[in-house]
């Protein structure tokens, strides 16, 4: 580590100490790596998407693979959005969905089966 021999940043003469947490940073290779297109974060649950880092944390936010809590209130499953709809119409929910086309809204029914008493 250069903090052992030198106090200060050589780069933007920032004071450097280990107590504090700082550590030399080289703004030559954050600016190489900013020019690199990075995975999407939601790679592991099928996104496909590779962009710089400033378009990626835009698409992050809106990503169809976004893990997302089941809005069944029992269900404390973290799915994709993309497979929401599988999710929520298999079991143990068994709901119906509809996604509007035109908004992408996704809604939900509940078929409760007849129990035949008798």
């Amino acid at each position: 580590l250069c903090i052992t021999r030198t106090h200060i940043c050589p780069t933007c003469r920032a004071p450097m100490t280990l107590q504090s947490g700082q550590r030399c940073v080289s703004h030559s290779a954050n600016r190489l790596v900013d020019l690199l297109p990075h995975p999407c974060t939601n790679r592991d649950s099928g996104c496909e998407v590779e962009e710089l880092l400033g378009k990626l944390t835009q698409h992050e936010q809106d990503c169809p693979y976004r893990l997302v809590r089941c809005p069944i209130g029992y269900c404390t499953d973290n799915i994709p959005m993309a497979s929401l709809s599988e999710h929520v119409s298999a079991y143990p929910h068994f709901l119906t969905t509809h996604a509007y086309p035109t908004t992408n809204i996704l809604t939900f029914s509940r078929y409760i089966p007849s129990q035949n008493m008798g």
